[in-house]
Parts: C-alpha cells; sequence; structure tokens
C-alpha cells in the first residue's frame, strides 16, 4: 500500500514541479534596455586595418597598468587579460561598521560581517575588420571576493573609464605606427 500510495504521488510531484520551473524561467537571450548604449560606450573604429597593430598596441597600454595577459590571438583577432587589486571601499566599509556596532549593541553580538576585500579586473579586447578602418570593442568586469569565501561578477559600465583606455591606446597607436 505505501509502495502505491509513493507511486500515485510522484506523477503529481513531477507536475507540480514541471510547473514551478515553466513560472521561473528566464530568458538569458533578452537584451537589457541599455545594451546598445553599452556597446557604443565600449566599442571605437580606428582608421587603420592593421588588427595587428591595434593588439599589440593594447597589450602595451595594459602591460603598463598592470594587467597579466591570459589569451591572446591576432589570427582572431581577441586579447584577454586580467588585474588583482585590493576592493577596499572606504564608505563600505563605515557603513559595515556602523552596522555591526547596531546589531552588537541590540542583539548582544559581535559577529563580523563578510565584506569585499580584494577583485579581479577582466578586460578582453576584440577587433574586426570594418568598411573604414579597424573596430574594437572592450568590456570591464570585475569578480569581486568577499571575506567569508563569496564572490560576485560585475560588469564595468563607467564611460570614463572605457574612454581612459581609448585614449591610451590611440597614443599607443599612434607611437607604435611611427616607430616613436
Amino acid at each position: 500500500m505505501k509502495h502505491l500510495f509513493s507511486r500515485s504521488l510522484f506523477p503529481l510531484l513531477a507536475l507540480c514541479s514541471l510547473s514551478l520551473v515553466g513560472c521561473s524561467t528566464v530568458d538569458i537571450f533578452t537584451l537589457s534596455p541599455d545594451y546598445l548604449q553599452q556597446r557604443q560606450i565600449e566599442s571605437r573604429v580606428f582608421t587603420t586595418d592593421n588588427e595587428e597593430l591595434i593588439l599589440l598596441s593594447s597589450v602595451e597600454v595594459l602591460q603598463d597598468i598592470g594587467y597579466i595577459f591570459t589569451e591572446s590571438s591576432h589570427e582572431l583577432g581577441i586579447l584577454t587579460a586580467t588585474c588583482n587589486r585590493k576592493a577596499d571601499n572606504a564608505e563600505a566599509k563605515e557603513a559595515l561598521a556602523t552596522i555591526v556596532t547596531v546589531l552588537g549593541v541590540l542583539c548582544g553580538s559581535n559577529q563580523q560581517l563578510p565584506h569585499e576585500h580584494e577583485q579581479c579586473i577582466l578586460v578582453s579586447v576584440v577587433t574586426r575588420k570594418v568598411k573604414n578602418g579597424t573596430l574594437v570593442r572592450t568590456t570591464f568586469a570585475r569578480k569581486v571576493f568577499r571575506t567569508d569565501g563569496t564572490f560576485y561578477i560585475q560588469r564595468i559600465v563607467d564611460p570614463e573609464i572605457y574612454d581612459g583606455f581609448y585614449k591610451r591606446l590611440s597614443q599607443s597607436i599612434f607611437l607604435t605606427e611611427n616607430a616613436i
């Protein structure tokens, strides 16, 4: 009887779990509303059609600011690199200390809350020939590690970072092209 009962419940449980899965699906292929704007920030067209020159100049710029390369292929027009940095944020630490103090007073606890302590900046540079030169798309992201062993990955969307990179890249291309 017990065996028969569990068999009769199985289809019902399977149907319920499938309906829950159906309700919680997320369309991963839907682009965010600001996708095109971010793509424009990440992309620049250079008048040279020499992709190898652009990748070499990108290597020089990124090495100058402390990146280590993980992959490079001028045939494919791709370059990836990483850079480790401290993730200390004075405002976040101050807010965390306030929360710990308040909780300690209210609950009689002095337990430490996890906070960000280190980050790995990830960059990828991809080149593609276009009608009037070479399109370069650069993306920056950061993998932030917390003191409790967890981490999260966050795309960097600050236009100033991309503008700064592309200004340095333009200078590097000019210097390399003119053998200066």
